[in-house]
């Protein structure tokens, strides 16, 4: 199990350097809707939504020739490619791409929940990154909150890789799972490397 846990942190580290460098020009003090949303939105229909709808393509098709599937009205031909139709697509595997299309649509909300709240923001990750509680929604995405709060703030992902010691990592994650088994409160230890990302920004 543990092994697998570290696998999907594979996963959550894709969505924080996502995060990252969607915000990386981003001013924390100032937002330029053309430059900070308009223009990499249209960078994003190139770079995710063009291989959305190709690849959803190809899972119609193989879909109709292998197992004899076929969207049964429009309504469900359409909402196989609506990025916000959570989990709908034909293609397999589309979902993360689905999470940074409706990122990139929304982004303007995660700028300013970082700007105004700013270090409430580790703070808010840390519980949802500790607990059982989900990360990942489709229209609110923990890492990439994580990853555009780094971007923001000015701290380089670099930086961040060079303070973090696996090592100890390690030994606090078996005591948490020590502690989550001993106490009602569940940690989530899949998630809970997060915390240290923030602890070696903080404390390194």
């Amino acid at each position: 199990h543990i092994s697998l846990h570290f696998g999907e942190n594979a996963l959550r580290l894709f969505f924080i350097i996502s995060g990252y460098l969607f915000f990386r020009s981003a001013n924390i003090e100032s937002f330029n809707w053309k430059v900070d949303y308009l223009d990499k939105l249209k960078n994003r229909v190139k770079s995710l939504l063009v291989i959305y709808v190709v690849w959803n393509t190809v899972g119609l098709i193989t879909g109709y020739f292998i197992n004899k599937t076929f969207p049964s009205d429009l309504l469900s031909f359409l909402n196989g490619y609506n990025p916000f139709q959570e989990g709908k697509y034909f293609g397999m595997g589309l979902w993360f791409i689905e999470s940074l299309i409706v990122f990139s649509v929304i982004s303007p909300i995660y700028y300013f929940s970082i700007r105004y709240l700013k270090h409430l923001v580790p703070l808010l990750c840390l519980i949802f990154c500790l607990t059982s509680i989900k990360c990942n929604y489709l229209y609110f995405n923990v890492y990439l909150l994580m990853g555009g709060y780094f971007a923001c703030m000015g701290i380089k992902i670099t930086d961040v890789a060079k303070l973090f010691n696996w090592k100890i990592c390690l030994i606090l994650i078996f005591f948490i799972q020590i502690f989550s088994r001993s106490c009602l409160i569940e940690v989530n230890i899949a998630q809970s490397f997060t915390l240290f990302l923030f602890l070696a920004v903080f404390m390194g």
